[in-house]
C-alpha cells in the first residue's frame, strides 16, 4: 500500500469526537498547505471458524465509503479548496491506522470512537495509535481554536521535539505559545538541618527557569513571529499541565521527559495530559 503523499491523516467513523478530529486535521491541512487523508477502517468480528457472508462485508463497505465521502465533504467545507483522498481499510483499526500513518505528516484521531465506551476518557483506539505512531499524533477532543498552543519543557530530547512541533504549529496558525516547565521539589521539601534549604530551592526555582527560556530561546529566534511566553511551576507535572489546558488551544508533550523509562513508549506525563486534558494533545516525535 502507497503513502505517498498523506499529508495530513485523520481516522474516522460516525462519533462526535470523530468529527471533532476530522475538523481539526482539515485546519491543519490547510495551513500546511498540504492534503488531507480521510480514512475509515471496516472491523468485523470474526464467528467462530465460518466466514461472514459476501452480502455482510459488502455492506459493510459501502457504509465506510459513505463515512469516508461524508467526511471528505465536511472536510471541504471546513477548508475550501483542501486537497483531500478517503480511504476504506480493513481490518484491526489502530493497526491499519498505523500501518498507513507512516508516510503522513501526523496522525489525527479522535479521543474515542463509536465503539468506545463513553466512560473511558480515551479509547483503545486513540490510545493505541498515539503510543506506536511513529510521527506526531493528535488526540482531538473539546477541540477550541482559541488560548495560546501550550508546550511542556523539561530540557530533553523529546521536550525539543514538541517545541519544534509547537513553534511551527503556533506560526501556521497565527497562536501565541506558553513554554510550561513544571519542577517538583520531592524530598527537598522537609528541612536538613543545617542544610541551607531554602537556598537550594532558590537556585533550583532559578536554574530550571534558565534553563526553560535557553530551550525556548533557540526557537523563537526560528520563529520571530511567535509571541511566546515561558512560565516555571512547581508542583505535579500532569497536574499543572491539565489544569493550564483549560484555557489552551493544544497542549503539545514529547513522548518522555528526564523521568521515562526507557522501555516506555509514552511517559507518565504524556500519558496523564493525554488522557486528561482539557483540549487537544500532541504526542510530537
Amino acid at each position: 500500500m502507497s503513502t505517498d503523499g498523506i499529508g495530513v491523516f485523520v481516522g474516522v467513523d460516525q462519533s462526535a469526537c470523530s468529527r471533532e478530529a476530522l475538523e481539526w486535521a482539515a485546519a491543519d491541512a490547510a495551513a500546511r498547505h498540504t492534503r488531507l487523508t480521510v480514512a475509515s477502517v471496516v472491523d468485523l468480528p470474526r464467528l467462530g471458524d465460518v466466514p461472514l457472508s459476501g452480502e455482510l462485508l459488502d455492506a459493510a463497505q459501502r457504509a465506510a465509503q459513505q463515512t469516508v465521502d461524508a467526511a471528505a465533504g465536511r472536510a471541504r467545507t471546513v477548508a475550501p479548496g483542501l486537497e483531500v483522498e478517503g480511504r476504506v481499510l480493513t481490518g484491526n483499526p489502530a493497526a491499519e491506522l498505523l500501518l498507513l500513518c507512516g508516510g503522513a505528516d501526523e496522525i489525527v484521531v479522535g479521543s474515542h470512537g463509536t465503539s468506545e465506551l463513553r466512560a473511558l476518557l480515551i479509547g483503545s483506539v486513540g490510545s493505541q495509535v498515539a503510543e506506536h505512531a511513529h510521527v506526531p499524533a493528535v488526540v482531538v477532543r473539546d477541540r477550541s481554536t482559541t488560548g495560546p498552543v501550550l508546550v511542556a519543557v523539561d530540557n530533553s530530547p523529546h521536550s525539543d521535539a514538541a517545541l519544534q512541533y509547537g513553534f511551527a504549529y503556533a506560526d501556521r496558525h497565527g497562536l501565541p505559545l506558553l513554554a510550561l516547565h513544571v519542577y517538583t521539589l520531592g524530598a527537598l521539601g522537609y528541612p536538613v538541618m543545617p542544610y541551607p534549604v531554602e537556598e537550594e530551592l532558590d537556585r533550583v526555582r532559578s536554574e530550571s527557569a534558565r534553563t526553560a527560556e535557553a530551550s525556548v530561546g533557540r526557537w523563537t529566534e526560528k520563529y520571530p513571529d511567535v509571541e511566546a511566553r515561558t512560565e516555571v511551576v512547581e508542583g505535579g507535572a500532569v497536574h499543572q499541565l491539565v489544569e493550564a489546558s483549560r484555557t489552551a488551544s493544544l497542549v503539545v508533550v514529547g513522548t518522555r521527559g528526564h523521568g521515562g523509562l526507557a522501555g516506555m513508549l509514552l511517559g507518565s506525563v504524556s500519558h496523564g495530559v493525554m488522557r486528561h486534558a482539557h483540549c487537544p494533545v500532541v504526542i510530537a516525535r
